[in-house]
């Protein structure tokens, strides 16, 4: 009955019957009833994910959601905050579908399509021209057909779908207001408010205070700077986990495999792999080094930086960063750091100029937009 609710975005009956069943005995068949609860959950996160991928839910965003739902299990402490995500979970997918159908009905093919795509890459950025490819019509034809069909503007319905993510991440994560406006490709923190204000009628943290499910773990969160990470060298014993290794969907463009990095380091040994640790857990991969063909005296290169997709979004990616600058200055004795990122992964450059990292105008042999740190 649920899942099909889920299946057909039925979510106002949805909560009828998540009521009706809170009333039905649960069996206990293993001796630790929370370790039964959290294999419960993670095996019906996976099914609410099918079910609402049969009822029309992005694939990408089915499967990015229950990423993030299951992430969530691992700061669950009782059975009442397991029982609360999984309602959570269950009505969000369902309203997801909801939307989705909303959406597509009554709409043609190339408005239906431009709208899948923008919900699939909306912590990307997305350009009309993109857009139109996908849908493959002229963007002046897609701009009249979106907005005769739908009332508003492309780029009014690429802000209000942000806003929505926002909102999801506002709840469900623990990621900053500035964090969340990068994520999403706002541009500036003030621009990323101003917008929500107008959607909201109120401020994104106003939003958080009101709606945020205040901790399912209250000793789960970590502040980055309490964030104590260790760098190990890949050796053959490190080097089977580090290949291992998963970037989340969309980012394979955004940083090369870790099997390539380690192939580079085989043929010059100016490149240092290294494991991230977070206490005995693998949580990520860099590799940088000194080359001293850049004049006048060489330059410090932060390479590569990776963090699994199981571990991102808890702050790893820029404690990491933040400890590997600090580490090669003092492991070089030098005063910059010098790296590089893929035009249109705004995410990663926002992270890196939080931390001080400016782009210097140049770019590398990649064609990457290279980031100077300054002491």
């Amino acid at each position: 009955m649920i899942l099909e609710c889920v299946r057909n975005g039925n979510y106002r009956t949805l909560c009828e019957s998540v009521e009706a069943q809170k009333q039905e005995k649960i069996e206990k068949r293993f001796e630790n009833m929370l370790c039964q609860k959290m294999y419960e959950l993670i095996t019906w996160a996976t099914m609410v994910t099918r079910f609402a991928v049969e009822g029309g839910l992005n694939l990408e965003i089915a499967y990015t959601l229950s990423d993030l739902y299951i992430r969530e299990t691992e700061k669950l402490k009782d059975t009442d905050q397991i029982e609360c995500l999984r309602q959570a979970m269950t009505w969000d997918f369902a309203h997801r579908v909801f939307q989705s159908k909303s959406q597509k009905a009554g709409y043609s093919k190339p408005v239906s399509r431009a709208m899948e795509y923008i919900q699939a890459h909306l912590h990307r950025q997305i350009s009309l021209k993109d857009l139109a490819q996908q849908c493959q019509i002229s963007p002046q034809y897609l701009c009249t057909l979106f907005e005769r069909e739908t009332n508003c503007t492309v780029f009014e319905f690429i802000r209000k779908e942000r806003i929505e993510e926002a909102c999801t991440l506002l709840c469900r994560s623990e990621l900053s207001g500035m964090e969340i406006a990068a994520c999403l490709g706002f541009g500036t923190q003030s621009y990323f408010i101003e917008s929500f204000k107008k959607e909201k009628q109120c401020t994104p943290n106003q939003y958080r205070k009101k709606y945020f499910r205040k901790r399912w773990n209250t000793e789960g969160k970590r502040e980055m700077k309490e964030m104590k990470l260790q760098f190990a060298n890949v050796d053959h014993q490190l080097k089977p986990q580090v290949l291992a290794l998963q970037t989340a969907q969309g980012q394979d463009g955004f940083v090369e495999s870790v099997k390539d990095c380690l192939q580079e380091a085989s043929q010059r040994s100016d490149w240092k792999p290294v494991g991230i640790f977070d206490g005995q857990t693998l949580v990520g991969f860099a590799m940088y080094g000194y080359f001293w063909e850049y004049p006048p005296n060489g330059r410090v290169w932060l390479d590569r930086l990776l963090i699994d997709k199981h571990f991102q979004n808890k702050g790893y990616g820029k404690a990491a960063a933040k400890q590997l600058t600090q580490r090669l200055m003092e492991e070089y004795g030098c005063n910059e750091i010098y790296l590089s990122v893929v035009k249109g992964n705004a995410v990663a450059q926002k992270m890196y100029e939080s931390l001080g990292y400016k782009l210097n105008g140049e770019k590398d042999e990649n064609g990457e937009d290279v980031m100077v740190f300054c002491k």
